[in-house]
């Protein structure tokens, strides 16, 4: 017998809200899912806006911070990039987060789909994320995607994304017109 997914097991209603809208706007029309998880502690997404990458590190640090704290450990963490480079670029500032390395969470820059290490901040460019899972996820620069391809990217990330997204950008542009509301 075969049955139609309609419910979603694995994310956030926050996430879900995202990710329905995202898919309304690519498809026309509402999706189909519901969500299970009725835990109302789960942070709502977060976009923060700024030209300045060091910036954008220290803002992703202190949520990586915030999360463990309220969680008690270090969850799953990805975070997404355009390309290899863009990924590099991030590491090193990330290094220098002194927040992230005193709480002993290492980051690396992961292109093969390596999960290995816990309390482990990995950074993967977009393309490299097909069928993992975490529980939050950041998006880096999500601007710099092709313009058509930038809903459709958000989705792939977010929904890799269990109960948390982060966005940066040095532009809001047209995908905070359509999905800012959720942030």
């Amino acid at each position: 017998e075969i049955h139609n997914l309609s419910m979603s097991y694995r994310q956030s209603a926050e996430l879900l809200a995202l990710a329905d809208k995202i898919y309304q706007v690519e498809r026309g029309v509402k999706s189909p899912y519901q969500c299970f998880l009725k835990d109302e502690t789960t942070p709502s997404p977060l976009w923060l806006e700024s030209d300045d990458i060091d910036e954008k590190a220290e803002w992703i640090s202190e949520r990586v911070m915030e999360i463990a704290k309220t969680y008690k450990s270090v969850p799953t963490i990805a975070i997404f990039t355009k390309d290899k480079r863009k990924a590099e670029e991030l590491k090193e500032a990330l290094d220098d987060c002194d927040n992230l390395e005193n709480a002993g969470i290492d980051v690396k820059v992961c292109s093969d789909n390596t999960l290995e290490g816990e309390k482990t901040l990995r950074i993967f460019p977009i393309d490299q994320v097909k069928g993992m899972e975490f529980e939050v996820a950041f998006f880096h620069n999500v601007e710099e995607l092709s313009s058509s391809m930038v809903e459709r990217y958000l989705y792939v990330g977010l929904s890799r994304a269990a109960f948390f997204l982060g966005v940066t950008s040095s532009k809001k542009g047209q995908l905070w017109e359509t999905v800012g509301d959720l942030f």
